[in-house]
């Protein structure tokens, strides 16, 4: 189940693929979790038709596109606060070709390439304004895909998804879950075997062509296959879904995630919401 099991059996849908889903959650995801969906996934939304769906769901995420870095909220605030001297050296730039062009007339072709150095300092300065306020919207312009990133929370979007690959005849099955799988023999027509378990200790065996275990990290599968992992692996993490009317602190400057990593403190990711 989850976003990747979800959107591995609508592609197969979108292909003609029957599939089933197997999930021994209750239901989809309750926490916010992951809000970024890059420019080239959200091109594979619109193939599927959901691209707009998804945008609506996240649509009070819109201005809140910032990353910040700090030691605390506090500190990363009062930096922002402060003035940015990047767009002043710019506006000085400008400022001076502008005097110089006024104060020391000269050729034509002279003149011309002092015009041409102006409109790229101001072409410069819009970058300049537009990356201070939505960098990813420019990023992502720049790798001309067909369509830009999106902001929509894990629980928004894993209804869509499973709304969607419901309308497209999969078969999802919740409070399911797979206790055992047998492999098919060499030169045998059986095919992947699955013991499923459900909530109420009913079990059934089923049989399919192929299995994809997207179970995450922990993948109770890849155990059962004896496929292992290598590497040191990741820090153990916690997550805290809380309340909290952040606008008198932060006032305009909205946010998508705030990364906070100070030697007295564990590190932590502050993620908004809803804006």
């Amino acid at each position: 189940g989850g976003v990747v099991g979800l959107c591995a059996s609508l592609f197969l849908a979108h292909h003609g693929i029957s599939s089933v889903v197997v999930d021994r959650q209750p239901s989809t995801c309750i926490h916010p979790r992951a809000r970024r969906i890059n420019e080239h996934t959200m091109a594979f939304m619109n193939t599927l038709g959901i691209e707009e769906e998804i945008r609506e769901a996240g649509k009070s995420l819109t201005s809140s596109t910032k990353w910040l870095y700090g030691v605390s909220l506090v500190e990363i605030l009062q930096r922002m606060r402060q003035p940015n001297n990047r767009v002043r050296y710019t506006l000085a730039v400008i400022i001076i070709l502008c005097l110089y062009l006024f104060l020391f007339r000269g050729p034509i072709v002279f003149n011309i390439l002092i015009a041409i150095t102006i409109i790229i300092s101001l072409a410069l300065l819009v970058l300049l304004v537009l990356a201070l306020f939505n960098m990813d919207f420019i990023m992502a312009a720049l790798h001309f895909s067909p369509t830009t990133f999106a902001l929509c929370t894990q629980d928004q979007l894993e209804l869509i998804l499973l709304n969607a690959a419901r309308a497209k005849g999969v078969d999802v099955r919740f409070s399911t879950e797979v206790i055992s799988v047998t492999m098919p023999i060499d030169d045998c027509d059986v095919g992947v075997q699955l013991c499923l378990c459900t909530s109420n200790e009913e079990r059934t065996t089923v049989e399919y062509d192929y299995v994809i275990a997207a179970d995450g990290a922990t993948s109770l599968l890849r155990s059962m296959l004896d496929i292992s992992l290598d590497g040191p692996g990741g820090p153990q993490q916690l997550s805290i879904y809380f309340r909290a009317d952040l606008g008198p602190i932060i006032g305009h400057n909205k946010f998508s995630l705030c990364h906070i990593n100070s030697n007295a403190l564990p590190r932590a990711i502050l993620s908004s919401v809803n804006g």
